[in-house]
């Protein structure tokens, strides 16, 4: 057993995030968390490998080793250059720089990260081969998404572009790789896109107060202020959590100082409690 990172999406309350260290937010609650390691077998050594990498990767978190956890980082480089039709292994290295990132370990050169390479970058690359090599790994497609969504309107990295771009591409997409593709879209200015990716996500299960204030922006950049006012409001009054969380955002920014008593006012008039 292992803290690796939980098939299940954690709680996202991180959106709209202005720093590389806030994209951990959305995974650093699944880090350390009890969940097994891959399915192995006892008469795979590469498998074995990865596992043994894992354990070491586990020390590292609960003792701060280095020696550990660069020790890992070079059985998943070993197994990858051994296995090059297998997930697992890079996964476990976007994981272990993941980790790095997240506990903001002193950058050194170590297996598997090019020269003067960020972990955080390190960690996007990995998992983006993760996803060539295996379209369809959950965990990988989870840990896109938790990231990818986390980082709110933020231009996205190539690699995430490109990862985005394979899970969008599926018939099965996540709903929240949906709307973070719909943002993108509409950063680029191709709106009429923006507001079909939104649409998606909501016939995809995503929140439904988000989507309504995605698809709200995207509208106002069509000129549709009726549109736009409509699924504003429609959002605001079915909010959700995590919806909360982003109208409080949109109210700060759009607002400046003057805007609280704004926001009281117009919550009020329609029993909404931003205040949580």
């Amino acid at each position: 057993m292992l803290g690796v990172l939980a098939c299940g999406t954690p709680a996202l309350l991180c959106a709209q995030s202005a720093a590389d260290d806030a994209l951990l937010v959305a995974a650093s609650d699944a880090v350390g968390r009890e969940t097994p390691g891959p399915q192995l077998s006892a008469e795979d050594p590469v498998a074995q490998q990865v596992q043994t990498g894992l354990g070491e990767l586990d020390r590292y978190l609960k003792t701060g080793n280095r020696q550990a956890l660069e020790r890992s980082l070079f059985r998943f480089s070993q197994a990858s250059a051994r296995r090059t039709d297998w997930a697992w292994p890079e996964f476990a290295m976007a994981h272990a720089f993941l980790v790095m990132h997240d506990k903001q370990a002193p950058q050194l050169p170590s297996e598997g990260a090019r020269e003067g390479e960020p972990y955080i970058e390190a960690m996007w690359r990995h998992l983006l081969e993760a996803l060539r090599r295996e379209p369809d790994f959950t965990r990988a497609r989870v840990l896109l998404t938790d990231l990818a969504y986390a980082s709110g309107d933020r231009e996205l990295r190539a690699e995430t572009r490109e990862a985005l771009s394979m899970e969008v591409a599926r018939g099965d997409a996540r709903a929240d790789a949906l709307i973070v593709w719909g943002r993108h879209l509409r950063a680029n200015r191709s709106h009429e896109m923006a507001l079909a990716a939104f649409d998606r996500a909501a016939a995809a299960g995503a929140d439904s107060s988000v989507v309504a204030l995605e698809r709200s922006r995207s509208l106002a950049a069509l000129g549709d202020r009726e549109g736009a006012l409509h699924s504003y409001w429609s959002g605001l009054t079915n909010l959700t959590r995590r919806g909360r969380h982003l109208y409080r955002q949109d109210f700060s920014v759009r607002g400046g100082s003057t805007e609280p008593a704004r926001v009281t006012a117009a919550a009020g008039t329609h029993n909404v409690d931003l205040s949580s």
